[in-house]
């Protein structure tokens, strides 16, 4: 009798830890198609999960919100339905609910347990994708749930009697949902830089859910995307690539917009002087020729750079890099002015035939 109960007890200890060790992905990610809409391989469980809350407000209840992982991401983001506290967004929660579909939705419904652990949380980076991925099942299901961004589009289809409109970058049509903010009047024929929401699935069909008036960029002046100018390296683990015009900080920083072949890692990204990545990389092979690709990059108006942009560069050997590089004038009060020196030869330069002369209108 004693070893009856401690397996039992055993098994439900292990049935408790597998509870909490739930996550989004596991819950989400699936490429077993079903009824052709991948349904959850949790469907019908208790799960208890942690997220940031990415989108509140949904349909205009407090207590229907969008959580994701931290890191954000494809398979990594839920939608939680008729929970039992009101959250907003950048808040941390644990949830515990029952993991059902909806007509093709996976959500996590009657989430009886919520417990905000902390506020104020930066809030994933949405993902980026074409609106041709969402067209799908089988290229939209990862991103259900999560937060999502399109560029580039035009909107091809105005509002519906349930407030739904279509964009479209070139890639098939998506629909633009109002189930948290509802655009004014958006006309066929309007232009936008990038539309960013949440993820949902209704009547056979993805839509974005914007947050507000924030998650709409409208085009300017500018609508052509940042090309690369040069690849130089200054030292055997440093990169600099020169764009042709100011980035975003986000984009511009995220290492996996990067890979270098032949085969170099990249442990980081550093924007400098607006226009300029800095790559921290593996070691180079002297004189080697590397080509570095370059994707999801934007500029400064979420034009982003065409895909699987590529510029060369030749593995740092010591004494080939530039002397010296002078920054611009930088004006100061009357008594602080500057002008910065770098030496990116990596060995000492004798300055005695150097100097630095005064100059009035170009005189």
């Amino acid at each position: 009798m004693k070893s009856k109960f401690s397996l039992i007890f055993l098994v439900l200890c292990m049935s408790t830890s597998l509870l909490i060790g739930t996550t989004i992905y596991d819950i989400q990610y699936t490429t077993v198609a079903g009824d052709g809409t991948y349904p959850s391989l949790l469907v019908g469980q208790t799960v208890t999960v942690t997220g940031i809350v990415t989108a509140a407000s949904v349909s205009g209840y407090d207590d229907n919100f969008f959580i994701s992982s931290s890191d954000g991401g494809a398979w990594n983001g839920i939608y939680v339905y008729y929970a039992s506290t009101d959250v907003s967004v950048g808040d941390e929660v644990e949830v515990t609910g029952d993991v059902q579909e909806y007509n093709g939705y996976t959500e996590l419904a009657y989430a009886s347990n919520v417990t905000i652990i902390s506020t104020g949380n930066e809030v994933p980076a949405p993902s980026s994708v074409s609106t041709g991925d969402l067209s799908a099942p089988s290229t939209g299901e990862p991103y259900e749930g999560c937060l999502v961004k399109v560029s580039n589009v035009t909107t091809t289809q105005g509002p519906s009697t349930y407030g739904e409109w279509y964009v479209n970058d070139g890639s098939g049509q998506c629909q633009i949902d109002d189930g948290i903010y509802a655009y004014d009047n958006p006309t066929v024929g309007d232009t936008f830089a990038s539309i960013t929401g949440a993820l949902d699935y209704s009547s056979g069909e993805y839509g974005i859910n914007p947050r507000d008036a924030d998650d709409f960029i409208t085009t300017g002046g500018d609508t052509t995307p940042p090309t690369i100018n040069s690849a130089n390296a200054s030292n055997e683990t440093t990169v600099g690539i020169i764009f042709s015009e100011g980035l975003d900080q986000t984009t511009a920083e995220t290492t996996s917009n990067y890979a270098i072949s032949p085969a170099l890692s990249i442990s980081d990204a550093t924007l400098q002087n607006n226009n300029q990545v800095i790559l921290t990389t593996a070691t180079q092979e002297s004189g080697t020729v590397y080509t570095v690709t370059v994707n999801n990059v934007e500029d400064l108006n979420v034009n982003v750079i065409l895909p699987n942009s590529t510029v060369n560069f030749t593995g740092y050997t010591p004494g080939s890099g530039p002397d010296l590089f002078f920054s611009e004038y930088i004006e100061g009060t009357s008594q602080n002015k500057a002008l910065e020196v770098y030496n990116g030869s990596g060995s000492t330069v004798d300055l005695t035939n150097y100097r630095i002369a005064q100059s009035s209108n170009g005189n």
